[in-house]
């Protein structure tokens, strides 16, 4: 139980300073890129087929502050909860921006752009 406490409050930190570090990034293409590659890295194969995609196509087109909205909104949080509320199993977190975005990309585009 003190394991779980302990690895929650390290990956809850870790994740608040991964957010953070974009605030400060000078270079937009290289948030961009980074921001892509961490969309098609998130560790559940659906996930990484769907935001990966959802990344090379619209990230191109954001500011740096919808950059680092994007980060904070989606990449931030937690894989399994993540997939549940794209899945429709748990809400939208409020005053998310880029979840009902995402979802609408998702429905929309053909099912054989993934593979």
């Amino acid at each position: 139980m003190l394991a779980r406490v302990i690895r929650r409050a390290f990956c809850q930190s870790a994740q608040t300073t991964y957010a953070n570090q974009f605030t400060i990034e000078n270079d937009v293409e290289n948030l961009k890129k980074q921001l892509t590659w961490r969309a098609s890295n998130m560790g559940m194969r659906e996930l990484d087929l769907l935001l990966g995609t959802f990344a090379k196509d619209k990230l191109k087109n954001f500011s740096k502050d919808e950059l680092v909205q994007f980060n904070k909104d989606v990449l931030v949080l937690e894989t399994p909860v993540l997939n549940k509320i794209l899945l429709g199993q748990l809400p939208i977190p409020e005053g998310n921006k880029f979840i009902p975005i995402v979802i609408e990309y998702a429905k929309n585009k053909p099912k054989y752009v993934y593979f």
